[in-house]
């Protein structure tokens, strides 16, 4: 069966990351500039008018909405399929796998750069494959892996 990413959960996940990262990060540098101009606020924004704080806002939200989407929509790719023998998949690189279940050591939970994802372990680092937990119907794929003895480690 062939489990298919819930690409619509995945871009309003990454979209409010996105946008609470990079507000951070505007807000954290103004204030540092207020601060080192000795609380003058003339002095610290002076390069700056009021009427541009809303583009820099707007040009938050646009460049997060718009990465969030080529992300989210590239992540149909990383649909899996489970046969009867093996599970198929993409490993790290994005490159197509197929492992069988006798070779699966171990599966595990994996963070990397806000990307949860449940790795398959295959013996080595390029046989192994990482799908989303994004997925519609995770719970389904979950379940058929611990029918196969697979059970996933957090």
């Amino acid at each position: 069966m062939q489990y298919l990413v819930n690409w619509k959960a995945l871009f309003k996940d990454l979209f409010k990351k996105l946008v609470a990262i990079l507000g951070s990060i505007f807000m954290a540098l103004s204030v540092l500039e207020f601060v080192n101009s000795d609380y003058e606020f003339g002095k610290a924004f002076k390069h700056i008018e009021m009427f541009h704080i809303p583009i820099i806002v707007a040009v938050i939200i646009v460049a997060s909405f718009l990465y969030a989407l080529i992300v989210s929509l590239a992540s149909k790719f990383s649909a899996i399929t489970i046969t009867d023998k093996e599970v198929l998949g993409r490993n790290y690189f994005g490159f197509k796998k197929a492992i069988p279940f006798a070779q699966i050591t171990k599966a595990y939970h994996h963070n990397d750069r806000g990307f949860e994802s449940i790795v398959l372990f295959g013996g080595s680092f390029l046989n192994s494959i990482y799908f989303p937990v994004f997925l519609i119907e995770i719970d389904s794929a979950v379940e058929r892996l611990k029918q196969e003895n697979i059970t996933i480690e957090d």
